[in-house]
């Protein structure tokens, strides 16, 4: 608590950030001075299906680049390490692929549906991000699924994607 209240840290909302636990954290980290690892699980998970982060959202692609970008943002400010930057590109890449399940698994209609794929997939961000990716330790999955999304492919990405629902 001394070191959230000295240095005036405060979660953000869900409303404002996706992965707003994630981006929070993130801010924080640049304050502590020491860590230690205890090897039990004190984050339980409440599963709630009317939550952000189970249902699709036509904004919720932005919302995502929004975060992500803010989150790039923490690092250069706090000149956090590019093993850190790697892993928020990753999480970046999962909380994109997690969009699209949403969308492909909604009661959108299917034209609607391909509309949006090809919009997020031709994303001006996204390709940046897609284009100084790693992709060296992703699953063989994800690899075929960014394979996709780097070529703009719209069409392969829907059926990977629907196909990893």
């Amino acid at each position: 608590m001394k070191l959230i209240n000295e240095n005036n840290w405060r979660f953000v909302s869900e409303r404002e950030y996706i992965s707003e636990d994630f981006y929070s954290l993130l801010e924080l980290y640049q304050f502590v001075q020491r860590i230690s690892v205890i090897n039990e699980a004190f984050y339980y998970y409440c599963y709630n299906d009317a939550s952000l982060t189970h249902s699709f959202n036509s904004q919720r692609f932005e919302k995502v680049c929004i975060c992500h970008n803010g989150m790039k943002k923490i690092c250069e400010k706090c000149n956090y390490p590019v093993e850190v930057k790697d892993c928020l590109d990753s999480q970046f890449l999962g909380s994109v692929i997690a969009t699209m399940k949403l969308l492909v698994s909604s009661d959108l209609e299917y034209e609607l549906k391909r509309r949006e794929i090809k919009k997020i997939v031709t994303d001006k961000y996204l390709q940046l991000v897609l284009k100084e990716f790693n992709i060296k330790n992703e699953t063989f999955l994800r690899k075929v699924i960014i394979f996709a999304l780097r070529r703009k492919n719209s069409t392969l990405t829907y059926i990977l994607v629907r196909a990893k629902c």
